[in-house]
């Protein structure tokens, strides 16, 4: 067995992994910093569209949310320092900051949910006092819907940003790569306890490397590679299988930033934004899942080009399919960020952020590494690791949250039970069906994607009732 001797290791080359060596690397020369690059499950941040989108990113449940305001706050710092630090950036020729702006979309292909959240991003626009407009859609570059899918609102935000995620990855590493105090090991390892205290870590064949501190920035992965012992204390991870597909020839179809609409059904949009030299990224699917998935079904890269074609562009039926990605969000039980150290001293977590992990990475390494080198408390105490359960939406509402996202998934596939005067007896359907689902959890309070989606039954299923009864019990 072969032992070796670091300061700090990081668990996962994804945007919250680079960014916590690169500022480890820039704050603390000193300090040597290993990084395992080795992935279980793809990085989410690898396969996004990479929207900078402290605003846009807006529900209607989520501005509800206990926190939200410190969330928002948080990711628009995150903003400013990305525009910094990537001002003129490129990789192998191509600009990191792929466009500018965004333009939201509220269109006939839709549900009241589509206009719930339009109207939260206003409201949040607003709110914080953001620049935006509300233009015509005629105005928007690469904006020519089908007439079925007409626009009737669209807002402009011109201080986010998109980013092409493959010249960051590249970007960052060979950023690291200048630093001396910086290793990048490409293998995946686990975190190596001993009687609740830490060693380091180990890969599958046997070797160790030690350390003071250890931060998991794994994603989805992230909670099941913790030591057991700890595991239960930590909201379980379910995965968001998103996909997306990269298509060929953006610069004939005349787009130039992001074109979005707001979070649709379980909590994701169409958005189509330019990436590479010339081509345009189109996302983003959001299935959620009892185990994480590493490919996209046909299904839903048919669905993705329809929905591009018909409410984006219709030109884009002609382009050509450069690329298909597919990964998995990490979504907390309890949908607030996993990050801070662990009850094991010096086992840190850096995960759970959802959609948000590459807008926040830059503002959430900065607070971790104040926190490792001074001791001084940075991160809102409500995304400590270990944290008892905090879901208390009353049970009606969640269940009438969850079929309101239903009938959007029936909205979203042009599928309009109200056709054949069915829109009631679906509703119902899906009420009876959403009961049922939580009457199964055994009096425990649930969010959607779980009441929707996960079963007790399954593996993830005991894990989260392993995780509320063992609070219960505390």
């Amino acid at each position: 067995m072969t032992t070796r001797t670091t300061d700090v290791i990081v668990l996962g080359d994804g945007a919250l992994g680079l960014a916590l060596a690169d500022t480890l690397a820039t704050q603390a020369p000193d300090l040597s910093v290993t990084v395992f690059a080795g992935r279980i499950f793809p990085a989410a941040s690898r396969a996004a569209g990479a929207m900078i989108a402290p605003w846009s990113e807006t529900t209607a449940r989520g501005r509800e949310r206990l926190g939200h305001q410190v969330h928002v706050q948080w990711a628009t710092r995150a903003r400013k320092r990305w525009v910094d630090a990537l001002e003129d950036a490129r990789f192998n020729d191509v600009p990191v900051i792929s466009g500018r702006g965004s333009f939201v979309v509220r269109n006939t292909v839709s549900h009241q949910l589509e206009d719930l959240n339009f109207h939260a991003i206003q409201s949040e626009l607003n709110q914080n006092q953001v620049a935006y407009e509300t233009v015509d859609a005629s105005d928007v570059p690469g904006l020519a819907p089908s007439p079925l899918a007409r626009p009737h609102g669209v807002l402009h935000i011109p201080d986010e940003l998109t980013l092409d995620t493959t010249a960051l990855h590249g970007w960052s590493l060979e950023r690291l790569g200048r630093f001396p105090n910086v290793t990048v090991v490409p293998r995946a390892a686990r975190p190596l306890v001993r009687e609740d205290q830490l060693i380091g870590v180990e890969t599958s064949d046997g070797e160790v490397t030690t350390a003071a501190h250890v931060v998991i920035a794994a994603g989805v992965a992230s909670r099941q590679i913790l030591p057991p012992s700890i595991r239960n204390l930590i909201p379980p991870l379910l995965p968001g299988a998103g996909g997306a597909i990269v298509l060929e020839g953006r610069r004939a179809r005349g787009v130039r930033s992001c074109i979005r609409t707001p979070n649709r059904a379980f909590a994701c949009g169409l958005h189509v934004l330019p990436t590479g030299q010339d081509h345009l990224y189109v996302g983003a699917t959001n299935n959620v899942l009892s185990e994480p998935w590493v490919r996209l079904s046909m299904s839903d890269v048919e669905f993705l080009a329809r929905c591009a074609r018909t409410q984006i562009n219709t030109q884009l039926a002609a382009s050509g399919i450069a690329e298909v990605r597919a990964a998995n969000r990490p979504i907390p039980f309890d949908l607030l960020p996993i990050v801070g150290m662990t009850p094991i001293e010096g086992l840190w977590l850096m995960t759970g952020t959802y959609r948000d992990g590459l807008t926040m990475a830059p503002e959430l390494a900065d607070a971790i590494v104040v926190e490792i080198l001074h001791g001084t408390p940075a991160l809102p105490p409500a995304w400590t690791p270990a944290r008892s359960p905090s879901i208390t939406t009353p049970r009606s509402e969640t269940v009438e949250d969850t079929v309101m996202h239903h009938l959007a998934v029936l909205a979203e596939h042009e599928l309009d039970p109200g056709v054949a005067g069915l829109h009631g007896q679906m509703a119902e359907f899906f009420r009876r069906d959403t009961e049922d689902a939580y009457d199964a959890w055994g009096g425990h309070a649930v969010p959607p994607e779980v009441l929707a989606f996960i079963s007790p039954a399954t593996e993830l299923g005991r894990e989260i009732l392993s995780y509320l009864d063992g609070w219960a019990d505390r």
